[in-house]
């Protein structure tokens, strides 16, 4: 819950990995739900980094009665405290939360010290009630090395009741001679304490785990997201707003797509936090997949369905390779045909009102089974494919709706005769078909949207296709 808590008081910030708005590819911002939801996260940050603070050596001279010495606290500790509630407000000076009702108990040792004739030393326990502790901290959002960083613009602290008590085996009068000056001191410096503890879990937490966020990470199979911050995110009174510059790639492949124009309209639904996400994104990924190699695959006899049609040599009344092609069955008989399906240039998706379209254009290559690395293939045909999906958000997945598919194939080359328009039209019909089922079953099943720290998408979250990009209106929630 760490990490949750250093969200909400740098999620404008780390939202902030912003370039110029030509080049901008997501859209981030947080609105006063969001910041509602993940304030309850705070508290676990709270209980586990206050009672970490170590409060230095306190020591102030004696100054009462005839004499003088020195009295000293140290090992102060605390070891009782209640969370305070907090409440966030934006502004366009940055975001400010204040705390109230908190409260805590810290106990240490004291010694001292006195000379009047002879010195006197007399040492004990020193215990410290702190209640009602109120605070108004306001932080903006810089760039530092390409990172977010927090500032702290302003802290203001107010103990309302603090109770010192000290304990031992001393006489009376010895104590009477320094504590009064020393309960001032110890409820300044708790005073200070305060503020100064919340500048260290900003500044220090938040800004070193946000300097240490790499520019440059993988999320798994060799892809990559790439990002930088330029510029510090808007601040307004409804919300937080950075536009964010990135990428997912494929290996070390660069992405040079243009960025397409992105909305700011959030919707009616708000939720908590509203994203607009560029088609550069996932075309910077099918790009590099491209590049790489990845978008292929082979169909074979082991293929479950499909076997029997690959077959070089079969009866009368069956259906195979062989049927359409003189050649093959005469040259290669009782074979069968390996289909090699990779992409020819990178497939692309658009974002039109309401709809994705991905479209592909494929090499499909015939080998005789088993395929060989060097061997040059039969034949190439050239298949283009466009397919519409609706997606949209169920529970916690990315799901969609298949509004249709098409494809229309032709030759490229073949050195087992002309391919014929009656096997091009059948194995169009076959690819829809099989492409189809295919994707019907993987939009089914869809994307598992992933649960962080048990915060998971909440069924209220709405995705909506525009021209040029997506806008996913995000609720959360927590699942135990």
């Amino acid at each position: 819950m760490k990490i949750i808590f250093l969200m909400l008081i740098v999620f404008g910030i780390f939202l902030g990995i912003t370039l110029a708005a030509t080049e901008t590819t997501l859209r981030a911002r947080i609105n006063p739900t969001g910041l509602e939801f993940f304030s309850g996260s705070g508290h676990h940050l709270i209980d586990e980094e206050i009672p970490k603070i170590e409060i230095p050596t306190i020591e102030i001279p004696i100054t009462g009665g005839p004499g003088k010495g020195w009295v000293k606290v140290e090992r102060l500790k605390i070891n009782k405290f209640r969370t305070p509630s907090f409440d966030f407000q934006l502004s366009s000076n940055g975001i400010s939360w204040q705390s109230r009702k908190g409260s805590a108990k810290l106990a240490g040792d004291w010694s001292a010290e006195y000379t009047l004739i002879l010195p006197v030393e007399a040492s004990g326990w020193v215990e410290i009630v702190v209640a009602d502790i109120h605070m108004n901290v306001t932080a903006i959002a810089t760039a530092l090395d390409g990172r977010p960083q927090v500032e702290v613009q302003s802290c203001e602290a107010d103990i309302t009741h603090v109770d010192v008590s000290l304990g031992g085996s001393f006489l009376p009068w010895f104590v009477n001679l320094f504590r009064g000056p020393l309960s001032i001191v110890l409820k300044k410096e708790i005073h200070a304490q305060a503020c100064r503890t919340a500048r260290t879990l900003l500044l220090d937490e938040a800004n070193a785990f946000l300097h240490s966020l790499p520019l440059h990470f993988a999320i798994g199979n060799d892809f990559f997201v790439n990002y930088y911050l330029l510029e510090s995110p808007l601040f307004t009174n409804s919300y937080i707003q950075a536009d964010l510059k990135a990428d997912v790639v494929y290996s070390e492949k660069k992405c040079a797509l243009p960025a397409t124009q992105l909305g700011d309209d959030a919707g009616t639904h708000l939720g908590m936090i509203t994203f607009w996400l560029s088609s550069q994104v996932p075309n910077c990924l099918l790009n590099s997949a491209h590049d790489g190699g990845l978008i292929q695959i082979l169909i074979n006899k082991d293929t479950s369905s499909v076997g029997n049609y690959l077959k070089t040599s079969c009866s009368f009344l069956s259906i195979c390779m062989g049927k359409f092609f003189k050649k093959l069955r005469n040259d290669y008989p009782n074979q069968y045909i390996d289909l090699h399906f990779h992409s020819l240039t990178p497939p692309e998706l658009t974002f039109k009102k309401d709809l994705a379209t991905l479209n592909v254009t494929l090499a499909v290559d015939f080998y005789i089974n088993p395929k060989g690395i060097k061997t040059k293939p039969l034949a190439r045909l050239e298949l283009i494919t466009t397919s519409s999906i609706v997606p949209y958000i169920e529970g916690n997945r990315l799901v969609g709706t298949l509004n249709g598919t098409t494809a229309e194939a032709k030759e490229i080359f073949s050195t087992i005769g002309d391919v014929s328009s009656t096997f091009l039209s059948v194995f169009q019909k076959l690819f829809i078909v099989s492409d189809e089922i295919l994707v019907n079953i993987l939009l089914k099943k869809g994307v598992p949207l992933p649960i962080y720290d048990n915060v998971t998408i909440a069924n209220s979250t709405v995705l909506n296709v525009f021209d040029g990009f997506v806008r996913v209106n995000v609720d959360f929630t927590t699942v135990s």
